[in-house]
């Protein structure tokens, strides 16, 4: 009875009802965007990077003046050898273009499995795993004897190698994975994000300097990975660029520290998010404040209203509940209605996120916003049902 009481006063003021029914969708759209982007980002925050960037630096030059590749193959052999000796250098990989940090992404398509996905790469020597200290959890790490495999050798990541291994139907570790070309499975590391640590772990390999994966790819392994000592003297540096200076005449280097690279990238992330949650925060409450101001108007308008329905022996709970179900039928309608199409967008969109996390993030919108109207409508609610019958008819 009560309900179609509240419907038929509704629908007298259907005008009014109806801006509340689209700020309250408007609401609903903006807090579960703000929700899914900021749970998708801490989500992957929470993935580990998979390797150590504190005490690693990547040292960029330009080779091109070296025309004669076994020239370039001895120099780069010479300058490992001396950038070892520095004191503090504990040890070196030389690493293609999509090093960690450097956003210089090297991919290719697939569909051996018999449906397409997209893995990226990064080719380094025999001793990227103990210079970028990556964890190798099935299989093991490259082994100089490597150079002489029938196929490439790599490492992959944990994530592409369930997934061959669900494709499969068996363990993947010393086997062929075809793409582009052939490569032999030998070991596999439980992560790796190669630009960010708020980056989505994709499927990744490492290839081995092996000299047939050299000839697929342009360019060969022209930066050099150095992990230093703990507390090693920052003089390091400039000996870096004295050796390459000498040994192969190149005197305009780039030397990046990786810590500081990632340091720098999260904290763009963190801005981002904490500026949208300040937004969000800002909108809500306005829209608290306003909600509450709008309902304190009408019921102030109300006051008769009010005061008949008290003589005619309604409690105060009976009259809250009155005020506070118009708000939630009105504010239901509106969810409803964003509900249905904030569902369908993974299946009428290209949605670049997981619809799991689409779930969850609007599940905790529509959480937030019933907590926030029932919070915002109580309070103005209880006010005006406190109004004495006498006082409302008199005023009246």
């Amino acid at each position: 009875m009560m309900n179609t009481q509240i419907l038929k006063l509704l629908w007298h003021k259907k005008e009014k009802q109806f801006f509340f029914f689209i700020e309250i969708l408007i609401i609903f759209f903006v807090i579960t965007m703000t929700f899914l982007y900021g749970y998708d980002h801490l989500k992957n925050y929470f993935v580990k990077l998979g390797y150590e960037t504190k005490n690693q630096y990547i040292v960029r030059a330009d080779f091109n003046s070296f025309k004669d590749s076994v020239e370039l193959v001895r120099i780069k052999k010479l300058l490992s050898q001396e950038i070892k000796q520095i004191d503090g250098v504990e040890s070196v990989a030389w690493v293609a273009g999509s090093a960690p940090m450097t956003y210089n992404n090297w991919g290719f398509g697939n569909d051996d499995l018999g449906f397409r996905y997209h893995a990226n790469f990064l080719g380094a020597d025999k001793n990227i795993v103990s210079a970028l200290e990556l964890n190798i959890v099935k299989g093991r790490g490259f082994e100089q004897d490597d150079y002489n495999d029938k196929y490439i050798p790599i490492i992959m990541n944990k994530l592409l190698y369930n997934l061959l291994v669900k494709a499969k139907g068996h363990e993947m570790v010393d086997s062929i994975y075809t793409a582009f070309t052939e490569f032999h499975i030998v070991g596999v590391v439980d992560h790796y994000k190669q630009n960010s640590e708020f980056q989505k772990e994709g499927y990744y390999l490492i290839a081995l300097d092996h000299p047939l994966f050299l000839d697929n790819i342009d360019g060969g392994l022209t930066n050099l990975l150095i992990k230093v000592k703990d507390g090693a003297n920052p003089s390091f540096q400039s000996k870096i660029s004295s050796t390459y200076g000498d040994v192969a005449k190149i005197h305009d280097i780039y030397i990046n520290q990786l810590d500081e690279d990632r340091k720098h990238e999260s904290a763009s992330y963190w801005l981002q998010l904490i500026a949208i949650g300040i937004i969000a925060l800002f909108l809500l409450i306005n829209i608290s404040l306003g909600l509450i101001g709008i309902l304190s108007h009408n019921i102030s308008q109300r006051k008769s209203e009010i005061g008949l329905r008290k003589a005619l022996g309604a409690t105060t709970s009976q009259v809250v509940r009155q005020f506070v179900g118009e708000v939630m039928l009105v504010a239901g309608a509106a969810l409803l209605v964003g509900l249905m199409v904030i569902l369908q967008l993974p299946y009428v969109t290209e949605f670049e996120f997981e619809k799991k996390d689409l779930f969850i993030a609007t599940a905790l919108s529509l959480t937030f916003i019933i907590i926030l109207l029932l919070l915002s409508s109580i309070v103005p609610s209880l006010r005006g049902a406190r109004i004495e019958p006498s006082t409302a008819l008199h005023e009246e």
